[in-house]
C-alpha cells in the first residue's frame, strides 16, 4: 500500500501546480468528510447521515436544502414546512436537531454553498466562449424578423 501511495504522490508532483492544488483540495475534502462522518453520530429520529450529507429521514431532502430557506428572510417557518410537506412533529424534530447541532449544520451548509459557488463559476467560465459563439450566429433562415423584434425589445428593456 505504501509503495502505491508513494507512486501516486510522485505522479501528482509531476503535474502542473494548478492540478496539484485541485488534487490536494480533493484529498483534504475527502479526509474531512470521513473524519466528520466518523466523529458525528446522528442520534435523531428525524435526521440521518447518508452519502456524507444530512437528510430528513425517509426523504431525499437534505438539511442544506432547508437551510437555504431558513436563512432566507422571505420564508415563514410554516410556509417552509408546507412546501416540503412535513408533518408538524417531523418539522419540530428537524428544527430541534438544527438548533441542537447548529455548529455542525452551519459548517456543513457553508461547505455546500462554497462548493456550489465554485461549480457555478467553473461552468460559467467553461460555457462563456460557447455562449459568445451562439450570440454571434445569424438568425435561422426565415426567422430574421422575429429576431429583429426581440433585439428591439431587449434594447427597450435595457437588457442589451
Amino acid at each position: 500500500m505504501t509503495t502505491e501511495l508513494e507512486s501516486a504522490f510522485e505522479k501528482a508532483l509531476a503535474l502542473p501546480e494548478k492540478q496539484q492544488q485541485e488534487i490536494a483540495d480533493l484529498v483534504l475534502r475527502e479526509v474531512a468528510t470521513h473524519y466528520r462522518t466518523a466523529e458525528t453520530a446522528i442520534d435523531s429520529p428525524f435526521v440521518e447521515r447518508r452519502n456524507n450529507n444530512l437528510y430528513v429521514i425517509g426523504t431525499r431532502i437534505t438539511l442544506y436544502d432547508l437551510m437555504d430557506y431558513l436563512t432566507s428572510d422571505h420564508w415563514a417557518l410554516d410556509d417552509i414546512r408546507d412546501l416540503f410537506s412535513f408533518t408538524q412533529p417531523q418539522w419540530e424534530g428537524i428544527l430541534a436537531f438544527i438548533a441542537e447541532n447548529r455548529a455542525l449544520v452551519e459548517e456543513e451548509y457553508q461547505e455546500v454553498v462554497q462548493a456550489a459557488e465554485k461549480s457555478r463559476r467553473y461552468w460559467e467560465a467553461r460555457n462563456r466562449a460557447r455562449m459568445e459563439w451562439i450570440r454571434s450566429q445569424p438568425p435561422p433562415p426565415g426567422k430574421e424578423a422575429i429576431y429583429a423584434k426581440l433585439r428591439k425589445l431587449k434594447v427597450e428593456l435595457e437588457m442589451e
